[in-house]
């Protein structure tokens, strides 16, 4: 081992190892987290400015120790006994099922900081030393151990900390998240000699041990009054929509000598919510603009300068890549999101910790060109293909889009791969014209003009022409479905079935339900496997297309301005949903290869 990179520790207190003994400190030890420090000042681990300063605030504060105005000192002895406590604790799932828990450098350095930093003077009541920090944050990417690491500071806290009646609370924006830590700590204790003792019980509001509790709580701050937490888990906090709810939770332990308010959460794209605040609060402290003493903040993450794409960054959001995060599985998903606006959202937020805005502009314009096919729809060979019709209707200032898209197979296509040609129809009523801009209606003048567009002579867009439309085509083509969203075409829906015998299918437009068809249809695009004849509304409308970022990896399409229209896009992205193989596969699993089916 190098160790010239840890000449710095010989002076700082509380050290008390030669230099020739550091290969020899064991990798369970509290002293990794003096190493872990100086790994991080020195380089030796790529880190961001703000670790680079968390880990210089714990070197400071050591060699404060023996100035009579510091007013905080560094158990040892408390460092090395919530190290020692993992070692009762067993990896739950996984390749590591089974196996000891064994803390990395970055996780002895975070718990034997909030475990082993104490007060100097005794508090009034106990006469006890007590925690210096009673607020932490840990913001990490995803899969690099969080909710594990959190878990056992919670069984830590339920267990083992001595505190009467401790309550400890698991919280989450839903009773699914909150659980997701408490249950990683009742699994946890299935494999502790805990689970024989008398004094423990599991039951349906929690585990007990004693007269201490620990619960998984929804967000809901209206109904959390009267609790006396000792421990708060606040889990992925950049999901709470709820502002008060970590304020009440924060009151609920003032009745506490040395309680705890724990934030582990990746970054989000809600700019305004508590989650960020929180995050400002913890860089402001580390950059010194304001004191609080009683805060301990790890803020994992890139740099502002940073290449998104380039590997030698990634650790600074990852401290377990390479251990616990696939470095293999990180480079695909950094694959993914450079070719596709969709997923670039998530890998800056799930993969690299970074706060994003919630819409941004879908689909580029080089990415559209490169699907522009010369078709002709009149030629015998469409007749054979499958179609399926998607309709984005409107009667009175949007326009109103048909949409047929024909699967053609790749002996067809000069790729050699399965496409998707589509041909457009678009109306729109002379009173939505009226309504509009001036350069809108010369837009909309032009595209009459081109053949992309007619003009309906009425206040509103009359649906029998819409009917007609997808009459004739069912005539003369091979049509699979035809969908709608039933919130504008109910009854026209209701006529093309009963009537007509057309298969109907209602796809209603939300995130949820047009979740998958989005992602999917822009991997096609950025494939050049959508092919459209050029067609200026079409185009028109995807220039106004944002995508917008929800929970659970949940995109959906919006516009930047009530007059952008992006009918004639949803039309496609309707009728692309309902395609399928013959043997009821989707057409997501063409894409397999470019984009991840893990959602």
């Amino acid at each position: 081992m190098t160790i010239s990179r840890y000449k710095m520790l010989v002076d700082v207190h509380g050290f008390n190892t030669k230099l020739k003994d550091i290969p020899k400190i064991p990798s369970q030890d509290y002293r990794q987290a003096y190493l872990y420090a100086a790994d991080i000042i020195t380089g030796h681990i790529n880190s961001n400015k703000y670790i680079k300063l968390a880990c210089q605030r714990f070197i400071d504060d050591l060699n404060l120790i023996e100035d009579p105005n510091f007013k905080y000192f560094f158990s040892i002895k408390k460092a090395q006994r919530i190290v020692d406590f993992y070692k009762h604790m067993k990896h739950t799932d996984g390749d590591f099922y089974g196996q000891p828990f064994e803390l990395m450098p970055w996780q002895i350095f975070i718990v034997s900081n909030i475990i082993g930093w104490l007060k100097k003077e005794p508090h009034h009541r106990s006469k006890k030393h007590i925690r210096r920090f009673t607020e932490a944050q840990l913001w990490v990417a995803r899969k690099n151990g969080k909710s594990a690491l959190s878990s056992g500071l919670a069984l830590y806290y339920f267990l083992a900390d001595g505190e009467h009646g401790a309550q400890i609370y698991s919280v989450g924006p839903s009773l699914k998240q909150a659980k997701i830590v408490y249950d990683q700590s009742t699994k946890i204790i299935n494999g502790m000699p805990v689970k024989y003792d008398k004094a423990f019980k599991q039951r349906f509001d929690g585990m007990h041990y004693g007269n201490s509790k620990y619960q998984p709580l929804a967000n809901n701050s209206s109904t959390l009054d009267g609790l006396s937490s000792h421990l708060v888990v606040c889990d992925e906090i950049h999901e709470w929509t709820d502002r008060n709810l970590y304020g009440v939770m924060d009151t609920s332990t003032g009745a506490r000598t040395q309680p705890l308010m724990l934030v582990i959460s990746t970054a989000g794209t809600i700019l305004d919510g508590i989650a960020v605040d929180l995050y400002k609060r913890g860089q402001r402290m580390l950059d010194k603009v304001i004191q609080a003493d009683h805060m301990f903040t790890m803020l994992y993450g890139i740099d502002e300068d940073d290449d998104y794409f380039t590997e030698e960054t990634w650790i600074k959001a990852n401290p377990a890549l390479g251990v616990v995060k696939e470095l293999a599985d990180m480079r695909k998903q950094a694959a993914t999101a450079r070719d596709l606006v969709s997923e670039r959202n998530g890998f800056l937020t799930k993969h690299l910790n970074v706060f994003c805005h919630s819409e941004k502009v879908w689909l580029k314009k080089q990415d559209l060109d490169k699907c522009i096919l010369e078709m002709d729809f009149e030629s015998d060979k469409y007749k054979k293909y499958d179609c399926y019709i998607g309709a984005d209707l409107a009667q009175k200032i949007d326009l109103t889009a048909v949409s047929a898209v024909f699967k053609v197979p790749e002996t067809d296509t000069q790729s050699g791969k399965v496409e998707y040609h589509m041909m457009q129809k678009h109306y729109i009523s002379r009173g939505a014209i009226n309504k509009a801009s001036e350069q809108v209606q010369n837009l909309y003048e032009v595209w009459s003009q081109m053949g992309y567009l007619e003009i309906v002579e009425s206040s509103i867009t009359d649906f029998d022409l819409v009917r007609d439309y997808i009459l004739d085509l069912s005539k003369k083509y091979k049509v699979i479905d035809v969908a709608f969203d039933p919130a504008q075409g109910n009854q026209l829906m209701n006529d093309l079935r009963n009537n007509h015998g057309i298969n109907v299918v209602e796809v209603k437009q939300t995130p949820v339900n047009l979740n998958e068809p989005v992602k999917r249809i822009e991997a096609m695009i950025v494939d050049g496997r959508l092919k459209y004849n050029g067609d200026k509304v079409f185009e028109y409308c995807c220039s106004n297309a944002l995508l917008k970022n929800h929970n659970n990896n949940i995109v959906s399409i919006v516009k930047n301005a009530n007059e952008d229209k992006t009918d004639s896009l949803m039309a496609m992205i309707v009728a692309a949903s309902r395609i399928t193989e013959e043997s009821n596969r989707s057409i997501y699993e063409d894409m397999r290869g470019l984009v991840s089916t893990k959602y």
